[in-house]
């Protein structure tokens, strides 16, 4: 039944230049909401052979009991990302299409358990494929594909080889996943690594220059001790040269001299002190003595007697 579908649909298609062209009469220029309505039939939208470039995604999620969806005959070369958020699909048909890639995250179409991607121009399948744990039924012939990819998809000529296609390409891909990311942790690991590295080297240098400055500053402040030092050396030498030859400056002999001519000069005017003290004192001994002996001249004769005069 379903390659006499993709046969009855043929029949409408005419090629020019390589390309399927679908009737002027059937083109859509754009799906809105009514026009998508239009083409439910029970749990399903077809929305084949319509000259497709692009899909209504957002008209599309107003219809989540549409479960099956029929893309095929169309001339989509790519998905659009939000196109993964139609996670309510079970079923669905790009046959016939110019898809060259799939999105990163067609594997959040979780819920896919029917999938036909015949002729299209895909070389290989996301990782994400991996989560498409629900997929019963895939046909991936008709595409370019690489060779271990290919040889896991089989020729797919009929129900049983779609099928067995849908488990041995789920299981590739999930081998491949598991790869990845034991490559990726393999990765994050050298990073980690290396970013360990560089911060060990880091670390040693912020060291290094720590001891480096607290060299620098040893050496200055014993730089600057040994400047005190010899100062203070050089100060004990100066006071041991003046207490040891007491050198006599200009100023020193100066002070001396004057201090020699106040001496000389002192003495001096006391010895004619005295000298005048003694001629005062004898004077007036012997004008005492005229005195006394003018008044008294007996007085006088037995003063000199006495004194043997």
């Amino acid at each position: 039944m379903e390659l006499q579908s993709k046969l009855t649909k043929d029949i409408w298609l005419f090629a020019i230049n390589g390309f399927y062209i679908k009737p002027t009469l059937h083109v859509m220029a754009k799906f809105t909401k009514e026009l998508i309505r239009e083409r439910i039939e029970g749990n399903e939208v077809d929305l084949s052979l319509s000259q497709l470039t692009t899909i209504p995604v957002k008209e599309l999620l107003l219809f989540p009991r549409a479960t099956f969806l029929d893309l095929s005959c169309n001339l989509l070369s790519e998905l659009p990302e939000n196109f993964c958020s139609l996670r309510h699909l079970i079923k669905l048909d790009l046959s016939k299409n110019r898809l060259t890639f799939l999105p990163e995250a067609f594997g959040e179409l979780n819920q896919l358990q029917k999938l036909d991607l015949y002729s299209n121009r895909l070389t290989t399948l996301p990782l994400s494929v991996a989560f498409l744990t629900d997929l019963k039924w895939l046909d991936l012939k008709g595409n370019s594909l690489e060779a271990e990819l290919a040889m896991a998809a089989g020729p797919c000529a009929d129900d049983k080889e779609c099928r067995q296609c849908a488990k041995q390409v789920v299981a590739l891909v999930k081998r491949r996943s598991a790869d990845h990311e034991r490559a990726k942790q393999e990765m994050l690991k050298v990073q980690r690594a290396k970013a360990a590295e560089l911060e060990e080297e880091e670390r040693r240098r912020r060291e290094d220059l720590k001891r480096q400055r607290a060299a620098e500053k040893q050496r200055r402040k014993e730089k600057f001790l040994a400047e005190q030092k010899a100062k203070e050396s050089r100060g004990d030498d100066d006071d041991e040269s003046q207490d040891g030859e007491e050198p006599i400056d200009d100023n020193v002999e100066d002070a001396s001299g004057t201090r020699k001519q106040i001496s000389e000069t002192g003495g001096s005017n006391s010895s004619h002190l005295l000298l005048i003290g003694i001629l005062v004192a004898l004077v007036a001994i012997v004008a005492g003595a005229w005195f006394y002996c003018t008044n008294d001249p007996s007085g006088c004769s037995a003063l000199k007697s006495r004194l043997g005069i």
